[in-house]
């Protein structure tokens, strides 16, 4: 391998050819018993392969992963303001869709840990663990101790050590592998259909790394003016990482905790037809439900607590309407 561009650096470790950067950690080293494995890895691909080369399975990889990711959807919840509806939307939603006979995986990225609480998860294995295990190894020997299983859907959770994430790539990398950290996990994950992210109200690196592998924003928000504000924050936020991401679009945006019948909420809802001319603002909304409340504290998404309830109901008709639009 090292006659293709692999070269020893510093403390006896070695360093993958330029070829795969593009899919690689920026900080992709190997200690000497992960290069044997590699190499042996290579070999045996040769011989299966029928290939000539190192690079050629190189390549060979490259492809198949770059063919396996185009299946996979990413959704993020977003809204730069905080408490406008994204964990209970980002649960919902991913039991939505896991309803629909599809694999999910739910990843929270809000250091709040707002979703292992929703949820009644427990691990000590959370994202910034992963982060630090993806930059810092060449390869992640048991990625399932990150995945936290719960009535059909794969979850990753967080908590409070996921503010370490900017102290840690200052301390041992650059801001551009900061950006780059989620992108460089998302091949772990590439056998599900969607992967859905929670994110924080800010617009921190961590939240900028998620933009940047991010197909389709959801954007819930409640039916007042600092929360529609938000969402006006949201569409510059957007067009600034459409640069770096030409395939992130906002895909709904659609109100939660709604009253039917008050003029706030009405206003709300024509302000944002209005304001939006290319569907993405949905006519369907999520109506307040004490359900939601009740299922949180029994560690339950909605459909499993009460799956009749008025916002069980109406996550499903949004991710029936979503699947229609993608011609599902």
């Amino acid at each position: 391998m090292s006659n293709h561009g692999g070269k020893r650096v510093g403390s006896g470790r070695k360093q993958l050819p330029n070829k795969l950067k593009r899919n690689t950690p920026k900080s992709f080293f190997l200690t000497q018993s992960e290069f044997n494995y590699v190499q042996e890895t290579i070999k045996k691909l040769r011989k299966e392969l029928n290939l000539k080369s190192d690079i050629e399975v190189f390549l060979y990889m490259i492809n198949y992963f770059n063919e396996r990711s185009k299946n996979m959807k990413i959704i993020s919840m977003m809204n730069p303001k905080g408490g406008a509806g994204k964990t209970v939307s980002a649960v919902n939603i991913a039991y939505a869709l896991a309803n629909r006979e599809y694999k999910v995986l739910l990843i929270d990225s809000d250091p709040r840990g707002a979703i292992q609480l929703y949820l009644d998860i427990k691990n000590e294995n959370t994202l910034f663990e992963l982060i630090k295990e993806s930059y810092e190894n060449v390869i992640i020997p048991d990625v399932k101790k990150y995945i936290n299983k719960k009535n059909g859907v794969d979850i990753i959770i967080s908590n409070a050590t996921l503010t370490k994430v900017d102290d840690y790539y200052k301390e041992n990398a650059s801001l551009d592998e900061e950006l780059d950290c989620i992108e460089n996990l998302i091949y772990l994950f590439e056998d599900y259909d969607y992967v859905i992210f929670d994110t924080e109200g800010t617009i921190n690196n961590l939240t900028k790394a998620v933009l940047r592998v991010t197909d389709y924003i959801f954007a819930p928000t409640k039916a007042s003016y600092i929360d529609m504000n938000g969402i006006r924050d949201l569409i510059q936020i957007t067009e600034i990482y459409k640069q770096e991401n030409p395939k992130l679009q906002i895909k709904k945006i659609f109100l939660v905790q709604a009253k039917e019948n008050t003029k706030v909420f009405k206003k709300a809802k024509e302000e944002l037809s209005v304001y939006f001319k290319n569907n993405e603002f949905t006519d369907t909304h999520i109506r307040e439900d004490q359900n939601i409340l009740n299922s949180m504290e029994h560690g339950l998404d909605i459909f499993s607590y009460k799956k009749s309830s008025k916002s069980s109901i109406d996550y499903k008709n949004l991710i029936d309407e979503f699947l229609e639009s993608e011609g599902c």
